[in-house]
């Protein structure tokens, strides 16, 4: 899972150590290798056929490059912490206490003072449900302001190009890779309000990405036998397609926009276990 610092000179990832998860960075340039953070660090959960990550990101980069948001679940008690690219210093961002809760997909704001992220209570109630919402944390004071609340499954996507919402997108079947409606969906971060951006058809739920200026959302979706790539603007309106797929057997996975929003990276497969090439599309 390696992510560029935004001023392109690092390169975090994940390494596995055992059965513990570690943040690392390296050097653009090579070399320089060191160990970021570990101790807790959430586990990644992933979908086969195609292969793709559940939450939308696992660690995010601060805007001016100077530390890293991720999730530890430490002494029983999730909550998100800082870590410095300079130094390795850690800063807890929130304190809570409660046991039982996963918190993921942290996303810095543009301005660095805002991070959103989602919660999921890891107990149901008797209807067989899950709590789960989102919140914002200020960098600043620590305050923590809840969005909204749900017993709907969601995966938060990430902010709104104005950052005064959220995109998220909910299925029509929970724990389906390829459910057969998926909404996405803007919530308003002043009094969680939700509106309809679109209700997209067989499309793949964990291969959702979000570009730089947050305008456009790419995904992969399966139409008649055949995967292919679409964008949709997150303000809404018709969706295009850009792939003209005619392989039935060849499966897409993990998009991901180049930093300018010009092309779309992509992983082909053909079985669950080998990625047999890596692809650029245009988005232009």
């Amino acid at each position: 899972m390696p992510s560029w610092s935004p001023d392109g000179a690092s390169i975090a990832y994940r390494k596995l150590n055992g059965r513990e998860h570690e943040l690392y960075l390296v050097n653009a340039s090579g070399g320089g290798e060191r160990l970021l953070a570990t101790n807790g660090i959430s586990q990644v959960g992933y979908s086969i056929s195609p292969y793709n990550q559940v939450e939308s990101r696992y660690y995010d980069w601060a805007p001016d490059s100077s530390s890293i948001a991720f999730v530890a679940e430490r002494d029983g008690i999730a909550n998100l912490y800082a870590v410095s690219r300079r130094d390795g210093m850690e800063t807890k961002l929130t304190n809570f206490t409660e046991p039982g809760i996963a918190l993921n997909s942290p996303e810095w704001s543009s301005d660095g003072k805002r991070i959103v992220f989602s919660f999921q209570s890891k107990n149901r109630d008797e209807n067989g449900k899950a709590r789960r919402g989102l919140k914002i944390t200020d960098i600043s004071d620590g305050q923590i302001t809840q969005v909204f609340e749900t017993d709907q499954p969601f995966r938060l996507i990430g902010f709104t190009s104005d950052e005064n919402g959220v995109i998220i997108v909910e299925p029509s079947k929970e724990y389906s890779g390829l459910p057969p409606e998926t909404k996405v969906i803007r919530i308003a971060i002043s009094g969680g309000g939700e509106s309809l951006v679109a209700s997209l058809k067989n499309i793949y739920y964990y291969n959702i990405s979000l570009s730089k200026d947050r305008k456009q959302l790419a995904y992969a979706a399966r139409d008649q036998n055949l995967d292919d790539i679409w964008i949709l603007a997150t303000a809404g309106g018709t969706p295009r397609k850009l792939t003209n797929n005619n392989d039935s057997g060849s499966y897409f996975s993990k998009l991901a926009w180049v930093p300018d929003g010009s092309s779309i990276v992509f992983g082909k497969q053909t079985r669950f276990s080998v990625l047999s090439s890596m692809n650029f599309s245009s988005s232009e």
